[in-house]
């Protein structure tokens, strides 16, 4: 077990869900964006288009000691890569999921984690996905793209910020995940 500094925060333990209870999602001001997958194309339905203000809010409901490293790669994804004399700019998707979003994401079969199997429930990921004239898309695996992000993450590796899914290209999570992990296996 931790001593419990490890895992204060917005996002501890127990935390209740900001969204109101299961079937609420943590899509707000996704309007309007499309999710392209493998299976195909989603319309998100929500508000608004997504805003640089609503990513800071994204930002904001991670836990506070891995925020300061999330924003930090968020403003240089934001700034873009050069990418086959391409500028591509990635943004941030998805941080916190609320346990019913979790299982949402799991039954589509976009996640191989049940609720509380994901840093994504305690603040502690966040999905980076290319943003295309205003769009969300998700390039295909091999894309040169990812690596661009890749190597991005990996400038922050000091700050505990790592790429460890191999088949989930978007996913970045804080090395504090795996102290909740245990916490929550014991």
């Amino acid at each position: 077990m931790t001593d419990g500094n490890d895992l204060d925060g917005p996002f501890a333990l127990g935390r209740v869900e900001p969204w109101g209870g299961p079937g609420v999602l943590p899509l707000r001001g996704l309007s309007g964006q499309q999710r392209t997958t493998p299976e195909g194309t989603l319309n998100v339905v929500g508000p608004r288009p997504l805003t640089a203000a609503d990513r800071v809010v994204l930002l904001s409901e991670l836990h506070s000691r891995c925020r300061p490293a999330f924003v930090a790669l968020a403003a240089q994804c934001e700034a873009g890569f050069e990418v086959n004399g391409k500028r591509i700019v990635f943004a941030a998707f998805e941080a916190y999921r609320s346990p019913a979003r979790q299982r949402q994401v799991y039954a589509a079969g976009t996640s191989k984690a049940r609720e509380y199997q994901s840093p994504h429930q305690f603040g502690l990921a966040v999905d980076f996905v290319p943003l295309i004239d205003g769009k969300f898309v998700w390039l295909p695996a091999d894309d040169k793209a990812w690596d661009a992000l890749d190597r991005a993450v990996s400038g922050f590796a000091t700050s505990g910020l790592s790429r460890p899914i191999s088949w989930d290209r978007p996913h970045v999570e804080h090395s504090l995940w795996a102290k909740v992990r245990a916490a929550l296996r014991s």
